[in-house]
């Protein structure tokens, strides 16, 4: 689909007894052919293959024939496959031939869990699918520049289990041996990122974690109310001033909430909202999902979503393109049904003359080989961006920030700035600006990748026009949180704030009666492959027209937000609120059993009155299924289970039965260590060894290996060790004095 709303023109074969609710959607601006037999699908692939210029196929092991693999060998096709699992994998079922359900992969990789919980949490959020587009996205469009720049035909494989490792990134280098020096749950239990409760029982989310926003949130609490601004700052300590994610003691931590709540009470919701933008502060008030949709004119402004009303889609508003270039107008159509293929591709494209220019050396597996990426970007989204094109081989230049600094950016930096070489400048200086001209000049940039807010990088030299004064050819690649357009094009935004907006804090903290962060960063990584899919089609055109010169493309976070959730809210499924649920449904989901939790996947009810144990629910339904089906499991255990269902002759095209796999045990996973995917790797500079994760995507067969994230500049107020040292110490003595103060006030 990310193809096809680019303009590509995608042809789909369909099986026509096989209807989906989402297919409208998800084949929008495609031409589809449904075929009702094998043969018919093969016969057809052979009419379409010597015109094509890629092949994709989603099922767990190829179903092209040895003629059809020929054939696209013979016309230089890029082969495209997304099966479930590596064939290399111990885990790829042997007798599986159909994709198995993303929610089956999604259990199985530890994405139903959340920290520290004893039982897995179901949600709504179609990770691995499009988290697996965005990255198949990419794969296609670097293999299309290698073949436009060289005449190599890639065979591109992503399995969708693997694409789970990248997902749990931060889980990884946070929960798997992190470094005893990295204070990851102070970090993250800062009270200046969170959700307050406001005057009209609404709640503001705001992100003020780092030292300049606190301090611009102090000035306008002292414009806009001195009384609350005299009570936050009564609370602050200078430590905490200086590094707000290191709050000095518990002590503290509770004042601080205290008086952030007493100040969110004086206003509503959206007040706040209004007001701290406008201070250019970060601050969203938590929406749900139909109220994203519904009640804000932004995300049609900035084209995060299509107003359909004058449509074939009809009166309803749809999910907008995940990347932009050129700022070009989009229009969506519903997919085009055909009857005959004979006159879609009537012209083979062009293709290189060799016959055969599939490679197995070390220069086949570097697609964006002399590819020059100079990485402005930060935090997550924008280095996840430019990290993927380092894994393609594009040589990537990182200019720090020395300003940019707090205890967690160097595991950020470790995780995503692998593969990179970095400088440090100071780009509010003349001195910074002037080194940074001369980068310019001479390291002479394909790409620049910038996260700022529109119009911030102007006061650095690093706008669009400046930029492209030294070079025309640049594609300018800005990441943002909300899109350059629109009333909210201009507002800061994170991975938080993004999650607020679109309703998924609503979804996840149902439960508790208020917004709840869920627990990946889906927002960021998936954005970042957005970003490096924009900055790819960037390259693509300018490679096909290069008198055209340069490119400007973009993405944002809550274009991810809203196509996370897509599935469920158009496409037939459902929003899941709370994390009471267990599955997408009865036939679906995780039970108990007598010794772990097993997530049981049927087609149909009547497989499972073949099973020992199981053949007294016929004619049960619905809610009392499901009692049902919970009573039985927990009469015995996994295992137990397990050989009943194989007893019975159950297939895996019929039915799955899988063990319960919290994060840190798929990071852990020898499967895993061995295919690369999982690694330990020690940084000299910064003293600490961590668990990083690998490259789900094998280009030609190959994984791609990065070299560690260099060195950053350090200053004295850097030292995270250091700096965290007055805190560790201090928190003993701060529980002690809050359980006194507490006991006093009860008394």
């Amino acid at each position: 689909m990310h193809l096809a709303d680019q303009g590509a023109e995608v042809i789909g074969l369909v099986d026509a007894t096989q209807k989906s609710a989402h297919r409208e959607l998800f084949s929008r601006n495609k031409t589809l052919y449904e075929y009702t037999s094998q043969h018919e699908r093969d016969q057809r692939l052979a009419q379409l293959i010597p015109a094509a210029d890629v092949i994709l196929e989603d099922a767990s092991r190829t179903t092209l024939s040895a003629d059809l693999l020929e054939l696209v060998q013979k016309h230089q096709v890029i082969h495209a496959h997304l099966p479930d699992f590596d064939p290399h994998s111990t885990h790829s079922p042997a007798r599986q031939k159909k994709a198995l359900p993303s929610g089956v992969l999604e259990a199985f990789m530890g994405l139903y869990e959340s920290p520290l919980a004893r039982k897995p949490m179901a949600h709504h959020l179609s990770l691995l699918d499009v988290t697996s587009a965005a990255w198949m996205s990419c794969a296609v469009m670097a293999a299309l520049i290698q073949r436009q720049r060289t005449g190599h035909v890639a065979k591109l494989t992503l399995p969708r289990a693997d694409v789970a490792y990248p997902l749990l990134e931060l889980n990884a280098i946070f929960t798997v041996q992190p470094p005893r020096s990295w204070s990851t749950l102070q970090w993250a239990s800062t009270p200046f990122i969170a959700a307050y409760p406001c005057k009209d029982s609404r709640f503001i989310y705001v992100h003020l974690a780092l030292r300049h926003h606190l301090q611009r949130f102090l000035e306008s609490l002292q414009q806009l109310d001195p009384h609350s601004y005299r009570k936050l700052a009564a609370a602050l300590s200078e430590q905490t001033r200086e590094e707000p994610t290191c709050v000095e003691s518990l002590i503290e931590h509770h004042k601080i909430v205290e008086a952030l709540e007493y100040i969110f009470a004086q206003r509503n919701a959206l007040a706040w909202e209004e007001v701290l933008s406008d201070y250019g502060l970060c601050a969203v008030m938590a929406r749900s999902l139909e109220q994203w949709y519904e009640h804000t004119e932004h995300p049609v402004q900035a084209g995060i979503l299509l107003d359909a009303k004058d449509h074939e889609f009809g009166d309803s508003k749809i999910p907008g393109r995940v990347a932009t270039l050129d700022e070009e107008r989009f229009f969506a159509r519903r997919p085009r049904y055909v009857e005959s293929v004979d006159d879609l591709w009537s012209t083979p494209t062009d293709t290189p003359s060799s016959p055969d220019t599939r490679q197995t050396t070390s220069q086949a597996l570097q697609p964006l080989d002399g590819i020059k990426v100079l990485d402005l970007t930060h935090v997550i989204a924008g280095p996840a961006s430019t990290r993927v094109l380092a894994e393609l081989g594009a040589e990537v230049l990182r200019i720090e920030n020395p300003h940019f600094q707090a205890p967690w950016v160097d595991a950020f930096h470790l995780a995503f700035n692998a593969g990179k070489s970095s400088v440090t400048l100071d780009l509010q200086t003349t001195n910074g600006q002037g080194e940074f001209a001369k980068i310019l000049k001479n390291f002479q940039p394909d790409i620049v990748a910038l996260n700022l807010r529109p119009g911030a990088g102007k006061s650095s030299g690093v706008s669009e026009d400046q930029l492209r004064g030294s070079s025309s050819k640049i594609i300018y690649a800005h990441l943002t949180a909300y899109g350059t357009k629109g009333e909210w094009g201009k507002r800061p935004g994170w991975e938080q704030t993004a999650q607020a907006a679109c309703g998924v804090q609503l979804s996840w903290g149902a439960d508790e009666g208020h917004p709840d962060l869920f627990p990946l960063p889906f927002n960021d990584l998936c954005t970042g492959l957005h970003g490096c899919f924009a900055m790819l089609l960037g390259l693509y055109a300018r490679e096909c027209a290069p008198e055209h010169g340069g490119h400007h493309v973009e993405t944002n976070l809550v274009t991810t937000t809203v196509w996370m959730q897509a599935l469920a809210y158009h496409g037939g499924g459902r929003l899941i609120h709370g994390k009471s649920t267990l599955g997408r449904s009865v036939l679906s989901r995780f039970y108990k059993t007598r010794d772990d939790w097993g997530y049981l996947h049927v087609k149909n009810l009547e497989a499972l009155h073949k099973v020992e144990g199981l053949q007294h629910i016929q004619g049960a339904s619905g809610q009392a299924l499901s009692m049902s089906l919970e009573t039985e499991f927990k009469r015995h255990g996994f295992k137990t289970w397990q050989r009943r269902f194989r007893v019975a002759g159950l297939g895996d095209d019929e039915l799955v039965w899988i063990q319960r796999r919290t994060p840190k045990q798929v990071l852990s996973d020898p499967d895993a260590r061995r295919r690369s995917l999982v690694h330990r790797r020690r940084h000299d500079w910064l003293g600490v060894e961590v668990t990083e994760t690998g490259s789900p995507l094998l280009y030609d067969g190959h994984r791609a290996h990065l070299e560690p994230a260099p060195e950053r500049e350090k200053t004295g107020e850097q030292d995270t060790a250091q700096s965290l040292m007055p805190w560790v110490k201090g928190q003993l003595k701060g529980a002690i004095a809050l359980g006194l103060t507490r006991h006093r006030q009860k008394s």
